[in-house]
């Protein structure tokens, strides 16, 4: 009886670890999902996904073009974008990437080339 128990208390607490994980895992996809936004805001575009948080100084984007892509092929590695049309930014002296989707992008557009006028836009 004594090692039934012992088993249970055992399966209960890794039964408990996992569910720990899974909810923890579960609140972070919906920490990304809802805390995913862009703002360009004196001079630094700041990109924010959940917990990441990514600065990038306006006057450093080179180059701005459309970049659609399938929705077979959506990959937070390519970027903190939730949606399939994105805008992707070339910046810095290496030429760092990265795609946002910014939900108006005229505006958003119209906005970085008034203040960089070097930007180039594809």
């Amino acid at each position: 009886m004594i090692l039934i128990n012992v088993m249970f208390l055992f399966m209960f607490k890794q039964s408990l670890l996992a569910y720990s994980i899974i909810f923890l895992l579960f609140c972070m996809l919906i920490w990304i999902w809802f805390g995913t936004g862009y703002k360009l805001k004196e001079g630094v575009l700041i990109i924010r996904s959940g917990p990441f948080v990514k600065k990038v100084d306006i006057k450093e984007i080179k180059k701005v073009e459309s970049s659609n892509i399938s929705t077979f092929a959506i990959s937070y590695i390519s970027g903190p974008s939730l949606s399939t049309d994105r805008i992707k930014i070339v910046y810095g002296k290496i030429h760092d990437t990265v795609s946002i989707s910014p939900s108006n992008k005229k505006k958003f557009l119209s906005i970085l080339a008034s203040e960089n006028t070097d930007v180039k836009m594809f």
